[in-house]
Formats: structure tokens, C-alpha cells, sequence
């Protein structure tokens, strides 16, 4: 079995079944470095991150630059 099995959307398109959600990481907190959770996320095979638009949008964005 696929650690991480697909699901085919109806425009024909693919997604992963298991993703990360991201709406609680705050773009500036302290304790917590945003890049180095998405680098060890993407090292250990997500694939699928649901980005919360408005909230945290741009800091994600920069992590995803660095790792991917």
C-alpha cells in the first residue's frame, strides 16, 4: 500500500489523501521555525499542504521557496 494513496478529482486531477493543515502557524511566532517544520514535512513525504489564504499565506509561501 502507498504511504500516501491518491484520490482522482472529477476534472480528472490528482490529490494526496493525507495532507497537512497549516491554519494555526503563525507567521511570526518565536518558538517555532515555520521553514524547518515544512523542510522536515516535505523530507519525511507531505506533499499535500492546505494553505489557509489571508492568515499565514505569504510566510508559508516563503518556506515552501526555500524547500521546494
Amino acid at each position: 500500500m502507498d504511504v500516501n494513496p491518491i484520490v482522482y478529482l472529477n476534472d480528472g486531477n490528482s490529490m494526496p489523501l493525507i495532507g497537512l493543515g497549516t491554519l494555526n502557524f503563525k507567521p511570526n511566532d518565536k518558538n517555532f521555525n515555520l521553514n524547518d517544520f515544512i523542510m522536515h514535512a516535505a523530507k519525511i513525504g507531505y506533499t499535500h499542504f492546505d494553505v489557509n489564504p489571508g492568515s499565514n499565506e505569504s510566510a508559508l509561501g516563503d518556506a515552501f521557496k526555500l524547500v521546494f
